[in-house]
């Protein structure tokens, strides 16, 4: 019997941006949702040429839920809606440092360090900092100056690396700008597989953005929810399987010949 696929076309809206001026001093907030957590952070813009801007605050969320009103671990991305973040503004980051969800993890995005003051982090001894892979050098050598005092300054893991979790093997393809994975093969046996948002790995967040071709081919998935970060599904990427339902998100913009 001929099986029937569901395909459900999901609205999912993961950002959000106020609407702010062009002007130096000018100020605005960036919000975002996405892999269980919730973010504010404010900016000041510093320079509109080069756009370039300050972090004077973050509030973070980890969970829908959770009492805590800070994240424990930290993304900075590299830029926002086109301004790159240069600074760490006094008092951008702070959280009580007896407060179990006091900071502890810092992912910076950006290759070149921004600049920070004294007082941008409260819990600066207790932070473990991960910054891009060959970007190290350039962070360490501020270690004797404005980023003094972490507890560690690492590498993350580099571009075309791969791991697995639950089953579904995914591959980096933007470790940190804007930080991005493909899945490119599934070896589990649940039948019903639910593709995040965002995949964590070793304390770094990436967003899963593409479903590679062949990935999900001949395996015993019947029922599939997609995240709502993937763009783009490869060609055969569920074919010869034994799917009869998808949860597909509208944020996919492309599918490849014969992808179910």
């Amino acid at each position: 019997m001929k099986k029937q696929l569901q395909l459900i076309i999901a609205t999912l809206f993961l950002t959000s941006l106020t609407t702010y001026g062009q002007s130096v001093g000018d100020r605005f907030e960036h919000a975002a949702t996405g892999g269980g957590a919730e973010t504010t952070s404010e900016y000041e813009i510093t320079s509109v040429n080069p756009k370039t801007v300050t972090l004077i605050n973050y509030e973070g969320r980890p969970q829908e839920g959770d009492l805590f009103w800070f994240a424990t671990h930290v993304n900075i991305p590299s830029s926002v809606d086109g301004y790159a973040i240069t600074r760490i503004g006094n008092n951008a980051l702070t959280t009580l440092p007896n407060s179990l969800s006091k900071m502890t993890g810092l992912i910076m995005l950006g290759s070149t360090p921004p600049t920070l003051q004294s007082n941008s982090f409260t819990t600066r001894g207790e932070i473990n900092v991960k910054v891009p892979v060959g970007a190290l050098a350039d962070y360490k050598a501020r270690e004797g100056s404005d980023w003094n005092d972490f507890n560690s300054i690492t590498k993350g893991v580099a571009n075309g690396g791969k791991f697995t979790v639950n089953g579904i093997e995914y591959q980096i393809i933007g470790p940190y700008s804007p930080g991005a994975v493909t899945i490119v093969d599934y070896t589990g046996s649940a039948t019903n597989v639910t593709i995040p948002g965002i995949v964590t790995r070793h304390g770094t967040g990436f967003e899963v953005t593409r479903i590679g071709s062949h990935a999900f081919r001949d395996t015993p998935v019947t029922r599939v929810t997609i995240g709502p970060n993937v763009t783009s599904i490869g060609i055969a990427a569920f074919l010869d399987g034994n799917l009869t339902e998808v949860t597909l998100p509208n944020s996919v913009t492309f599918l490849g010949n014969a992808a179910f």
